[in-house]
């Protein structure tokens, strides 16, 4: 009887400390998305080839390949709420 009852107010706490533990991280990620930031970045060898590869599975991008300085960028929506950047040096 005792055994089942910590069981329960294990469970309990768990789910309490779940819902505490990821509400920062997706209040978070929310503002990065919204204000138009990057979760991350990768480094691609031809910018305009993977945009039009990614662009021919579907993938919506808020901003197309644009130079910038040393660099030539793309951001795309990941469709988990995270924009995602590829990046050329050139």
């Amino acid at each position: 009887m005792a055994y089942r009852s910590i069981q329960r107010r294990t469970k309990r706490r768990r789910a309490r400390f779940r819902a505490l533990a990821f509400e920062p991280a997706q209040v978070y990620q929310k503002a990065l998305f919204e204000a138009g930031i990057p979760a991350t970045a990768f480094l691609v060898d031809d910018i305009n080839k993977e945009f039009e590869r990614l662009k021919g599975l579907d993938v919506v991008f808020s901003m197309q390949p644009t130079q910038m300085g040393p660099v030539k960028l793309a951001v795309f929506n990941d469709t988990c709420g995270n924009n995602i950047q590829i990046f050329q040096v050139l």
